[in-house]
């Protein structure tokens, strides 16, 4: 079973932590899909990445360069190579997605479909989405009759009133197996799994130890703690002080397979750390705030509960 992933859906921020995409990501991996990006959606999104960072870095120095001068403020230090952190953002894709290759002779197949205006393409244009295309039949054929997913927003190239165009719909028929074209995320969990109601507030939080534990040991290590001032004496790892209280919670998503339960949201948690472990200085703990991206699973009538720490922002000195 395979879910193929199109450009839209990959956060225009270029953040793979939104909600949206960590949710499909959960439910994907608890159904047993397989998550796919074509190999031409890759090189896109690592080089829509690319242009971004370059268009940042730009605005940076030009905006310094004009407040300079009416100050004596500093350049920026060397600023990190553009095409280095498009490449670490390329990584971060393949570490979600299976990349397919384009087919042999896509190129050529998706150009003849452009001149002779034939779906996805339209007016003369949309090579791109056809060799995507051909891609997504590739997966499809090479599932062996398995279920396929295709996740696009692109309802003008691929789709015609809400479902998938008719001259793509007559391309899969000849192929075997279950082909279902979705428009959005909330789409594809309601073919592969069942929406929820929210479970996870302060409360449910403040109850379940086992999540503040998680919590706290991935605050005491997170790489996050560098953008923050600690005192001269606090050294990486720390020790946790207190046990973490979660203050807020939001943008929760929940769905359901097969008697589990899976959360995937923000939350806002207080972290009282100290020094490291066996530290013989008497050291005043700080107290950090930090917004906290947590999967949840819930397993069984009296429910078990798992708890993944998948980012740590925001971490901020309270007082």
């Amino acid at each position: 079973m395979t879910i193929v992933v199109d450009t839209n859906f990959l956060p225009q921020n270029a953040d793979l932590q939104s909600v949206e995409l960590q949710l499909l990501v959960a439910a994907a991996s608890e159904t047993g899909h397989e998550l796919v990006l074509p190999s031409l959606v890759l090189e896109e999104a690592s080089s829509r990445r690319r242009r971004e960072i370059e268009e940042a870095f730009d605005s940076l120095l030009t905006s310094t360069r004009s407040a300079r001068r009416f100050a004596q403020i500093p350049l920026p230090a060397d600023l990190p190579v553009p095409g280095e952190l498009a490449a670490t953002y390329e990584d971060q894709l393949r570490q979600i997605f299976s990349i397919a290759s384009l087919p042999e002779d896509a190129g050529a197949e998706a150009l003849r479909r452009e001149v002779n205006r034939l779906r996805p393409t339209r007016e003369g244009r949309g090579a791109r989405d056809a060799a995507i295309w051909l891609t997504v039949k590739d997966v499809h054929t090479r599932g062996n009759g398995s279920m396929t997913v295709f996740l696009s927003a692109n309802v003008k190239d691929f789709g015609s009133q809400g479902a998938l165009h008719e001259d793509l719909r007559q391309e899969i028929a000849l192929l075997p197996g279950a082909f279902v074209y979705c428009k959005s995320i909330a789409e594809v969990l309601a073919t592969i799994a069942q929406a929820e109601p929210n479970f996870v507030d302060i409360a449910y939080l403040t109850n379940a130890p086992e999540i503040a534990v998680s919590i706290g040991e991935a605050m005491r290590v997170t790489e996050a703690l560098g953008a923050v001032e600690l005192p001269p004496d606090f050294q990486i790892p720390l020790s946790l002080a207190d046990s973490p209280r979660p203050v807020d919670v939001s943008d929760v998503r929940v769905f359901s397979v097969e008697g589990l339960r899976v959360a995937v949201g923000w939350t806002k948690w207080l972290v009282s750390l100290t020094g490291p472990a066996g530290t013989t200085s008497n050291l005043t703990p700080v107290e950090l705030e930090s917004s906290v991206q947590i999967l949840v699973r819930e397993t069984g009538d009296a429910p078990k509960t798992e708890t993944e720490v998948l980012a740590i922002r925001a971490v901020r000195l309270v007082g």
